[in-house]
């Protein structure tokens, strides 16, 4: 039987050289012109129906196959493998 020690120094430091290693190799895509219109359209069709809300969005997060998206009011967004998060600002000033 295998056990690991998670107060152990060189584990948590192997830990974490690994996950450093997978943010270096990480770039993120970045959206085509019609997903981000799609984006834009999802803002704005919220915005006309809401005009008044407490809290703004923090952005969209839209499937580019599909160009299904959903407004994100948190600012820690979970998203799906395949979507991509676009943040307010980006929206708003194209």
């Amino acid at each position: 039987m295998v056990s690991f020690d998670l107060s152990d120094r060189s584990y948590a430091m192997e830990r974490e050289q690994h996950v450093q290693q997978m943010r270096q190799s990480y770039r993120p895509r970045v959206p085509d012109a019609r997903v981000m219109r799609s984006a834009q359209a999802i803002f704005y069709v919220f915005y006309q129906v809401h005009q008044r809300f407490p809290a703004p969005p923090t952005g969209v997060a839209i499937d580019p196959g599909n160009h299904w998206g959903k407004l994100l009011f948190s600012t820690q967004p979970i998203l799906l493998p395949r979507e991509f998060f676009i943040p307010i600002d980006n929206l708003e000033t194209e």
